[in-house]
């Protein structure tokens, strides 16, 4: 609901029963800040999933999320991003939420992935005088990609990066690299680390084991990226793939669209692969129909070039409703997933690609083994019953870890959860 000072702001408050072990414990208020792009954002809608699931914990939550205004120069972005930043810590602190979670996603923090904004942000809530959990989502472009442009995103992200690491009480990584990450720089400061993997962010209703496959070799990908896939390398292994099963679909699922700049990458490069007429966009479709799409999909293609990591939502979403899942080997592979064999890793190369996707075409037994062991490691890794309750207790210990412990931050108590 709007606030008085124009701000986006969504309040919750404990409504049901959580976790046992969470249960009598005054109740926890926090106060949520987010920026987006374009209100196709990834981040944001795992922060409201976040705070959905916080809430069933007994955690009262009041977000602020900025959407950076299109098109605006440099200066004018600057402005306007720090006026709102410096409203929404006043609003929270008058509010007297007990710490603030920053969903930090860097390249939303400035002009052209330039961060001139986070400087802006850290004094704005500093001045909150309340503890800061600092969610890292993208904190750091690599060196050495995205030629000269790329360097100086690394350059200024790295510069500010030690700031906002002092203003944290205690940061949230989804990747063992990235905790390594953290741990290995030894001019940043130290703070305190949870380690999560990723939730899927689809609010649907459960996959259904009786709804039919479709009978047709659809192979589904969910986030097509051409910045994190290499086109060209799908194209050529669902060549190899169409040239056993002619009928197969590659089946590109969810947003931005056929209409999008990802979707025109796709469809220029399917026509000069000849195969344009079985490349398939589901476009943007609302939680239930895309859950449905992705139910129907025999075999699930997750090509990023980082390989099966802990930190995308889109495999955890092909892992929740319980899908076969061919994965590429890369840096970033999630150790616990590949032990318990929950997605098939292969080469990135085209003819291994291929070779595995038509095994599981061709073989429901497998196929379904294999679904069972994708569906059985979300519940007990990735499952919102098995995470937030980890979210809660670490909120806990970085204000029991400040100044006068947990006694100063919970005077007395308004409210109990029973």
């Amino acid at each position: 609901m709007p606030s008085r000072l124009g701000l986006h702001v969504r309040s919750t408050g404990p409504r049901r029963r959580g976790a046992a072990e969470l249960l009598c414990r005054p109740v926890l208020r926090i106060g949520v800040i987010g920026t987006s792009q374009s209100e196709i954002c990834g981040v944001r809608s795992y922060a409201n999933l976040l705070e959905k699931e916080l809430e069933s914990l007994g955690v009262a939550s009041s977000q602020r999320w900025w959407m950076l205004p299109e098109r605006a120069r440099a200066g004018d972005l600057h402005s306007a991003g720090t006026r709102w930043i410096d409203a929404a810590a006043d609003s929270l602190r008058d509010e007297g939420v007990d710490l603030i979670l920053w969903h930090y996603s860097v390249f939303t923090l400035g002009y052209r992935g330039v961060p001139t904004l986070v400087l802006p942000f850290c004094r704005a809530l500093r001045r909150t005088g309340r503890p800061i959990v600092t969610f890292l989502h993208e904190f750091a472009h690599p060196w050495g990609v995205h030629g000269a442009r790329g360097w100086v995103w690394a350059l200024t992200q790295r510069t500010v990066l030690p700031v906002v690491l002092a203003l944290s009480r205690g940061v949230v990584v989804t990747t063992d690299a990235r905790d390594r990450w953290l741990e290995n720089r030894r001019l940043l400061p130290r703070r305190s680390r949870l380690r999560v993997p990723v939730m899927p962010v689809l609010t649907a209703s459960a996959p259904e084991r009786t709804r039919a496959e479709s009978s047709r070799p659809d192979i589904l990908m969910i986030g097509y990226s051409p910045a994190e896939i290499d086109v060209g390398l799908v194209l050529r292994a669902f060549a190899e793939v169409r040239a056993q099963r002619p009928e197969a679909v590659l089946v590109l699922a969810g947003a931005p669209g056929s209409n999008s700049a990802w979707g025109r990458v796709w469809q220029d490069a399917a026509r000069a692969a000849r195969c344009h007429a079985a490349v398939r966009f589901t476009e943007v479709l609302p939680a239930e129909e895309l859950a449905a799409a992705i139910d129907s999909a025999p075999v699930v293609l997750f090509a990023n070039r980082e390989g099966a990591s802990s930190r995308k939502t889109t495999l955890a979403l092909a892992l929740s409703r319980g899908k076969a899942v061919v994965a590429l080997e890369g840096p970033q592979a999630w150790d616990e997933l590949l032990q318990a064999s929950a997605v098939r890793v292969v080469p990135a190369v085209p003819g291994a690609i291929a070779a595995e996707l038509v095994r599981l075409l061709d073989d429901p037994q497998e196929r379904a083994r294999q679904q069972t062991r994708a569906a059985d490691f979300h519940a007990s890794h990735q499952s919102p019953a098995r995470l937030v309750p980890r979210f809660v207790e670490f909120f806990e210990r970085v204000l029991e870890a400040r100044p006068g412990g947990a006694a100063s931050r919970l005077g007395a108590p308004s409210r109990t959860v029973v």
